[in-house]
């Protein structure tokens, strides 16, 4: 029943322990490596509800129905109970009240605000994501409601449903800087230790001479301690010029290090909503080239265009990603021919990476796939190396014969 729901703050006292379990579960140099603002935003929007609010420019709308209904023999007059039951018609209207959109609104109906009706519960009326509806009888077996009457009523149920959506929405709101102020108070307290308990292990460390073994994800590891090139070269011959490649497994390991930064527009959406194409990409080109610049002379990377990465040698390019804003399937289409516009027979391998900022990430992942199997270049093996890296292999435009495996890389960067 409506009254032995959760109330919303006690709703919001559980949304807060899942926030300090989870925060409990997170590496230390993750907590420590974010601002207090960052983490606390995070955390806080992953778990907030969104008040229900009236859509006042689509306002209300009415609708008169007819239908036959069966009225019970018990339920007729007196006298003609013994003639059994009855097909009535009956007339309603039924009322419409346009709210914006809310894609809380099933959790916020799951519970309810601290001061409730004995005499009316939001459970009698029909809840959408765009509107609230409810239905009065007006007219039918022994009764027809004068206009009055109509209005009367109409009027009671919406004073009803906004005193209703007050009541929620100021309980929301104050629930909300509560749990704000919850989570920034946790979050600092808990760098406070972390960096305490780091000067602890350090002096531990130190007085018992033992080095403390850092974790390292393996791709950054690989990259610090390997002392070859990251490009090698292909020897001359007096009718071949000077030729370079690079391995697949240190393009693995370059798309490890765009990976990490993309899992952080993921983590942290407020600090990258105002960021466009090039702005994205050169928080990328950042990462990459505090890893890898100086791993062989004269190799950098940098931008050629407005949204492009290069790997680039002296001799010119050995790598190139694209980037771009996800804004559907016509223009995927278009990034793959131009990301193999740019490629040469000298080139293995091409990275695409998207930045979505639709709401929808799980609908957007799931169209790619016929965009790349039915591109014209497509060769042969699609995978879904995870569930935002897919592989393809195409031939470049005009070169049947030469093979190139297309990296495709899918990150949510809200707005």
């Amino acid at each position: 029943m409506y009254h032995n729901k959760l109330s919303i703050s006690q709703l919001y006292d559980k949304f807060y322990e899942d926030i300090r379990l989870k925060i409990l579960g997170e590496k230390d140099s993750y907590i420590i490596g974010n601002s207090t603002e960052e983490l606390t935003t995070y955390y806080y929007q992953s778990k907030n509800l969104e008040p229900l609010e009236i859509d006042d420019e689509k306002g209300e709308s009415a609708e008169i129905k007819k239908e036959v209904r069966t009225v019970p023999a018990s339920q007729r007059d007196h006298f003609y109970q013994s003639e059994g039951d009855l097909k009535y018609e009956f007339e309603s209207i039924h009322i419409t009240i346009a709210l914006k959109y809310n894609p809380n609104f099933q959790n916020i109906l799951a519970v309810r605000p601290s001061t409730i009706s004995l005499s009316w519960s939001p459970d009698d009326l029909k809840w959408r994501a765009y509107s609230v509806d409810f239905s009065l009888d007006i007219k039918g077996y022994g009764f027809s409601k004068s206009q009055d009457q109509i209005a009367s009523d109409i009027n009671w149920q919406k004073q009803q449903i906004y005193n209703f959506l007050h009541l929620v929405n100021t309980e929301i709101e104050k629930c909300s800087i509560t749990l704000q102020s919850r989570i920034r108070s946790f979050v600092s307290e808990r760098k406070i230790k972390l960096e305490q308990d780091q000067d602890k292990y350090a002096s531990l460390l130190t007085q018992i001479n033992i080095p403390l073994k850092k974790r390292e994800d393996e791709a950054t590891k690989r990259i610090q301690i390997d002392h070859k090139p990251l490009v090698s070269s292909v020897r001359p011959t007096a009718k071949q010029p000077e030729n370079f490649y690079i391995d697949r497994q240190k393009v693995l390991d370059i798309i490890s290090v765009i990976d990490n930064q993309g899992m952080q527009f993921e983590k942290t959406p407020q600090s990258f909503q105002q960021s466009g194409e090039e702005d994205l990409r050169n928080v990328i080109l950042v990462g990459l080239n505090a890893l890898f610049e100086g791993k062989a002379t004269g190799e950098t990377f940098n931008n050629k265009g407005k949204s492009d990465i290069y790997l680039n040698i002296e001799k010119g390019s050995i790598l190139v990603c694209e980037c771009k804003i996800w804004a559907g399937q016509n223009l995927y289409g278009k990034t793959i021919d131009q990301l193999l516009s740019y490629l040469t027979w000298r080139e293995n391998f091409g990275i695409m990476i998207t930045f979505v900022r639709n709401k929808s990430f799980s609908k957007v992942l799931s169209e790619p796939e016929q965009v790349i199997i039915s591109h014209e270049t497509f060769l042969n093996g699609f995978k879904k190396l995870s569930d935002t890296h897919f592989l393809s292999n195409h031939h470049l435009p005009g070169d049947d014969l030469k093979k190139v495996e297309v990296h495709h890389l899918f990150y949510h960067v809200q707005s």
